[in-house]
């Protein structure tokens, strides 16, 4: 997970959109590969082709969503935006894959 440039510092109201990468590294093909994201006041996924919740990913295979969430005064206050991602997906042996990314934004 990595969010847009914000080099610049953020304000209230800014937009940080978040993309979100999930890669198949193993060595078997995986299906119903489902994203979730529960911060509150994030956008929709916006992924494409790809189907969250449905779509599977051969070995080696890659595919990216986003979405966007609007800084806050409360986010400023606390000084920095802290998001946890989840990929979950069914392996042929009958197992699911879990993977967990944190990225937190602190502002100056």
């Amino acid at each position: 997970m990595s969010p847009s440039d914000i080099s610049g510092g953020l304000s209230e109201g800014d937009t940080i959109t978040y993309t979100y990468v999930m890669t198949n590294t193993g060595v078997a093909a995986v299906t119903e590969v489902t994203l979730s994201d529960p911060h509150a006041g994030l956008s929709a996924f916006s992924c494409g082709a790809f189907v969250n919740g449905l779509s599977g990913l051969a070995i080696g295979a890659s595919a990216t969503c986003t979405a966007t969430y609007l800084v806050t005064g409360a986010d400023i206050g606390a000084g920095s935006i802290s998001n946890t991602a989840t990929a979950i997906a069914d392996a042929p042996n009958g197992h699911f894959l879990l993977d967990i990314d944190t990225l937190t934004i602190t502002f100056p």
